[in-house]
């Protein structure tokens, strides 16, 4: 599969087969996460690689039974309130309930870390410009390990929700930085269909 075709092709997937994945194919997948492109080289990501169902399972109760479910904008397109909006958050920990394997991404660089201290600094706006280059530099990383999976023939899905029982899914893995998001990674029971996408882009000559 050539990366072009590997970028337009790859979806996310929410469903899994029960099928197990080996840990040379996760660990190949976060090595690719690993070659993605960050602000200085500063490489602000650690990822843990779980398959452990047990711990799985955890951080999926975590979140289907979580008390914080306003803890996420309620639209995705304009942040605003909006009427029959469902929060996403028990969803996420049913996905994570039912996937093989799982990688964590932390951020463990400066800026992210203790990110509510970084923000009421003297310095806060170098710190909100540090706190972006870090998120997309993490960012890169996750689409790297989302194409690979792809590539590898297998599926995968961004859950941020995670974050809004950031304290105890940290207490429970033993993480130090800033909890990012949570990857589902699995065998696809389906070939999704194509995707339409906005054509937002423009031309200034």
């Amino acid at each position: 599969m050539d990366i072009i075709g590997a970028i337009k092709t790859r979806r996310s997937i929410r469903d899994y087969k029960k099928r197990e994945v080996s840990f040379s194919l996760l660990k190949k997948i976060v090595e690719c996460g690993l070659h993605a492109p960050s602000s200085k080289n500063s490489q602000p990501w650690n990822f843990l690689i779980i398959k452990n169902k047990k711990i799985i399972n955890q951080i999926a109760d975590i979140l289907i039974n979580s008390k914080n479910l306003d803890a996420e904008p309620s639209d995705p397109q304009t942040g605003k309130i909006r009427a029959g909006f469902m929060s996403s958050i028990k969803a996420s920990g049913y996905i994570i309930k039912g996937t093989p394997s799982i990688i964590v991404v932390e951020n463990t660089c400066p800026f992210s870390h203790q990110r509510k201290e970084v923000m009421k600094s003297k310095f806060k706006g170098n710190a909100i410009n540090g706190h972006d280059s870090e998120v997309i530099s993490i960012g890169c990383a996750i689409q790297n390990i989302c194409l690979a999976a792809h590539g590898l023939g297998l599926s995968s899905v961004i859950i941020a929700d995670v974050v809004a029982e950031e304290k105890i899914i940290k207490n429970l893995l033993g993480i130090k930085g800033d909890l990012i998001a949570v990857l589902p990674i699995g065998y696809p029971p389906y070939k999704p269909g194509p995707k339409k996408v906005n054509p937002s882009y423009r031309l200034i000559k």
